[in-house]
């Protein structure tokens, strides 16, 4: 078999079979810490021709072929596998057991597949279920886990690959609106020049620890770099492990002497407050050089109490890297390796009439934000009003618009929101096309800030509040109070009434008889004296309790219709 493309992933994995087949690429830890399987570069090479031999045997090139894989290594087969055949690989959750097959059903549809990978054990238990579903039922399910491979040495035909050529189809996480599937092409999956600290040999056999699913570009990211990289490893554990035990992920990291790994904030506070001395006692994280925090906004205070905690285990602040991206364009800025995080403060009145004005820490109305760094090599990003279109001034809100190589081709099949996000440009000079991100922030001094995203900002009385600055108002006002908050907006007496601010809050893990009055007091009086604002509701929910995406992102639009679904508040 020959692949003509080393710039193609398929044509990268093909290579690095050929020049380093008994390499290890991926190793996979069970339940977060006993290894249970690994890959090496040959074994994947047969798996992705065997795939695709049978996927091109029931399909053509070009189809979408959705697939449906719980936590292991089968996964990166059947990716492989989609990409050797030519056709999209369209990642997606496995429905946990129980759940209604409706979402699966419609992206299914949205994508148009007619062929979905998965494994034995996986298809067992959907089928009782696919009756409920006709378009799943019809679908041609095609289990991996133990196709035959004798014999299928190649496939008979490869596909020709062109850069612009959509490979994948990510459907975003529905966090803020209905999912729709991003395209990405050969280009965006190959990605960016991987970025590594000074004094770092990038010939190195360099190390990812990733718990992240792969159906976020976070995830799918980490596990593609071992192929891009040539000598490295992906170390791969169960996002559930993780999340019920954040030490977990620590201690991978410690075990195998990760030089990346990336989470959310929410991970990062979780490994500051639930992770104690005992459970750190072994750590050696002296060769983590970057600790990406991507897919949500970055808190100040949990980079400086995370770095607080780690540092006597080896973790260097200047490892701290925040990061933003998204689906549509994962790595848009970054700070340059080898330099702690920045926070800097800006005045809190200001922003909240679109201007930005840098005052001292301890300045009254000060917020600090964290930032996201500097535009990539050949990344253009722009701060334009969302309303006119035009560019704002240098020290003002708005919308963060970006373009670049490795931007995504639109969304599928949905040529209208495709022109809308993808095809923008300027009103004043007709710059573009841009992405319109949908988040809002602005430039200072060559860095990107992030204040919040369109459809997160709570209009009270005529004036602009983000919901992330009522939230980090809230946080830190009570003891029992955890990291995690939704702040939104929701009218009194119904739909007719004037929008209030409601706020859902996580208490501390542990704390299981909060004095619901003392808190609720204390969050009041904190965003009272820090936004001027009143808070019409307080709603407590455990530790871990607010709905969220599958990498921890706040779905407050989910608790915004929860308190409207109750009784008309007076």
């Amino acid at each position: 078999m020959s692949v003509d493309s080393p710039r193609t992933l398929a044509g990268l994995l093909r290579q690095r079979a050929v020049e380093l087949p008994q390499q290890v690429p991926y190793r996979f830890l069970k339940d977060g810490e006993t290894e249970s399987q690994q890959l090496t570069y040959a074994s994947l090479d047969g798996q992705a021709r065997a795939i695709a031999a049978r996927l091109l045997a029931v399909g053509s090139p070009g189809q979408p072929v959705l697939m449906l894989y719980g936590a292991g290594l089968e996964f990166i087969a059947g990716l492989f596998g989609c990409l050797y055949a030519g056709m999209i690989a369209v990642p997606l959750i496995p429905p946990r057991r129980r759940q209604p097959l409706t979402t699966l059903a419609a992206m299914a549809a949205d994508a148009g597949a007619k062929l979905a990978l998965t494994t034995h054990d996986l298809l067992a238990r959907l089928l009782p279920q696919l009756d409920q579903e006709p378009g799943l039922r019809e679908l041609n399910w095609l289990p991996t886990d133990e196709l035959e491979q004798a014999g299928v040495t190649e496939v008979e035909r490869v596909p020709d690959c062109r850069p612009d050529d959509v490979a994948a189809l990510l459907y975003t996480s529905g966090s803020t609106s209905a999912p729709k599937g991003v395209m990405l092409t050969q280009r965006g999956l190959l990605g960016a020049p991987l970025v590594v600290p000074p004094g770092v040999d990038p010939n190195w056999p360099l190390t990812w620890v990733n718990w992240m699913p792969m159906h976020h570009i976070a995830g799918l990211g980490s596990v593609l770099q071992p192929v891009r990289v040539g000598k490295a490893a992906a170390i791969l554990l169960p996002a559930e492990a993780v999340l019920e035990r954040p030490v977990r992920w620590l201690r991978a990291i410690s075990r195998y002497q990760a030089h990346f790994a990336n989470a959310p904030n929410f991970l990062y506070q979780f490994c500051a407050d639930g992770v104690g001395p005992d459970e750190r006692a072994d750590l050696d994280l002296r060769g983590w050089f970057i600790a990406r925090c991507n897919a949500e906004t970055v808190r100040p205070e949990t980079v400086e109490q995370f770095t607080t905690a780690y540092a006597p285990h080896g973790f260097r602040p200047e490892a701290f890297m925040p990061v933003y991206g998204l689906s549509e364009y994962p790595g848009v800025t970054g700070h340059m390796a080898g330099r702690a995080a920045l926070a800097r403060a800006f005045d809190r009145a200001a922003l909240a009439q679109n201007r930005v004005s840098a005052v001292e820490p301890r300045t009254p109305g000060a917020l600090r934000l964290v930032s996201n760094g500097r535009p990539g090599q050949g990344v253009t990003v722009r701060i334009v009003d969302p309303t006119t279109r035009r560019l704002c001034a240098a020290a003002e809100v708005g919308e963060v618009w970006v373009a670049g190589e490795y931007v995504a081709a639109g969304y599928w099949r949905r040529p209208d929101a495709t022109a809308e996000s993808f095809q923008a440009r300027t009103a004043d000079s007709g710059e573009g096309p841009f992405l319109r991100t949908g988040d809002l922030g602005f430039l200072h001094d060559g860095e990107l800030y992030i204040c919040g995203r369109l459809k997160d900002t709570l209009i009270i009385r005529g004036q602009n509040y983000y919901a992330v600055d009522i939230e980090a108002a809230a946080a830190g006002s009570h003891p029992d109070l955890g990291a995690a908050a939704a702040a939104f907006a929701a009218p009194l007496n119904g739909a007719a009434g004037a929008e209030q601010v409601v706020i859902y809050h996580e208490v501390r893990p542990g704390c299981t008889t909060p004095d619901v009055e003392a808190i609720s007091a204390a969050i009041r009086r904190a965003v009272a004296s820090e936004m001027l604002l009143p808070v019409y509701a307080v709603v407590l929910v455990r530790a871990g309790g607010l709905p969220r995406t599958p990498v921890g992102k706040i779905r407050r639009f989910v608790c915004r219709d929860e308190f409207m679904a109750q009784p008309p508040h007076a």
